[in-house]
């Protein structure tokens, strides 16, 4: 369900405009470099069932070079190793050992594999090796795929809401101060001056009002940004929310209406 929330922001919007734009590239990079990883790890999977092991090293190494996911070394181990390039195959199996945030099992299982290659290196040329060169027992075994890294969230709308809130309260307070000036003005007036005491009484008042108006509104587009920034979604999602300026003017003032949704 899609929820709808209007919300009018006085000229403090223009104060939280930039804060989007330091936030909004990064995350876009990071999420056409993991799609890309994602295709090439797919497209080595496809081509080591197809048995077109090359094929499958070249891919993943490819997507390794994109970024450095260590089941991606344990994938082209297994290739070099389906090939009998066993050398090879223990390069990549033990800097996948050495790799960070490697499940304990999955180091145990390598370093197995390590000792059998060099098991096999070094019995390669004894005739009474009872096992054949090409005899593998977990040929059917397919390759690990990387872990999907989960999608940085865009938080562009939280980020304007959030810095447009702030806005809001910062003249808010700004209008407060200028009503407590205009309640010492009214106190320090000549009581037998009417006109200045009457003066100051109606325009503290109406700074007092946009002050509290401004506390609310701001308190309110604050609130809703934080639930934005908690609730924010990956990237290419991200096109369900949205966010709309419109501007609106009056003969008493102007302003920009922001619609938000999410």
């Amino acid at each position: 369900m899609r929820n709808l929330i209007s919300i009018v922001l006085i000229a403090g919007l223009a104060m939280a405009a930039p804060v989007s734009t330091a936030f909004a590239q990064q995350p876009a990079d990071q999420s056409e470099i993991a799609r890309k990883v994602e295709v090439l790890s797919s497209q080595g999977a496809q081509k080591y069932r197809a048995q077109d092991f090359s094929g499958a090293i070249d891919a993943f190494k490819q997507a390794y070079e994109l970024e450095s996911v260590p089941n991606l070394l344990y994938n082209i181990a297994k290739c070099y190793e389906k090939i009998e390039d066993w050398d090879n195959a223990i390069v990549y199996y033990e800097r996948f050992v050495v790799a960070p945030d490697v499940e304990s099992e999955a180091r145990q299982h390598a370093l197995a594999q390590v000792q059998k290659l060099r098991e096999r290196n070094a019995n390669a040329s004894d005739p009474n090796d009872p096992r054949p060169a090409g005899d593998d027992r977990d040929k059917d075994q397919l390759p690990l795929t990387p872990d999907p890294k989960p999608k940085s969230p865009d938080r562009t709308v939280a980020y304007i809401t959030l810095g447009s809130g702030v806005g809001l309260l910062a003249i808010g307070g700004t209008f407060g101060w200028l009503a407590s000036v205009s309640e010492q003005e009214f106190r320090n007036a000549d009581p037998t001056d009417t006109a200045g005491r009457q003066a100051a009484q109606e325009t503290g008042s109406t700074r007092a009002l946009i002050a509290d108006g401004l506390f609310i509104v701001g308190g309110v587009v604050t609130v809703i940004g934080t639930y934005l920034f908690i609730t924010a979604t990956p990237s290419d999602t991200a096109a369900a929310s949205g966010v709309a300026f419109s501007p609106w003017f009056s003969p008493s003032g102007a302003g920009l209406g922001m619609s938000l949704g999410f």
